[in-house]
């Protein structure tokens, strides 16, 4: 924000990246928020697990492992997702910054 009060204007790049990093970076939020979600469910169903194992109750113990194993899965292509938004945000940002200061730089 302190760069943009600096800023006098910004020309239709800047401001395309500018929108672009900031709508990614919200939606890497938003996938983390998906990320830990979804693996606190996975491990409810890690430890409903273990106590039907424990109890010798086999009634749903495969039916978990499936749940579980899918939501595994899921969690890491949410995980995938957010570092990819979060990188692509962080860079359009990046080069925001740059353009604007490059006759600084060079």
């Amino acid at each position: 924000m302190n760069f943009l009060e600096k800023t006098n204007t910004l020309n239709c790049i800047q401001k395309f990246l500018f929108w672009i990093g900031c709508i990614l970076n919200l939606l890497s939020i938003g996938f983390g928020i998906l990320v830990v979600l979804n693996r606190l469910d996975d491990f409810r169903l890690t430890a409903q697990i273990a106590r039907k194992r424990e109890t010798g109750v086999d009634n749903g113990i495969q039916n978990n492992r499936k749940k579980s194993k899918e939501k595994g899965g899921k969690s890491w292509c949410y995980f995938k997702f957010q570092i990819a938004l979060f990188l692509i945000g962080f860079i359009s940002l990046l080069v925001l910054v740059l353009i604007e200061n490059i006759d600084k730089i060079v």
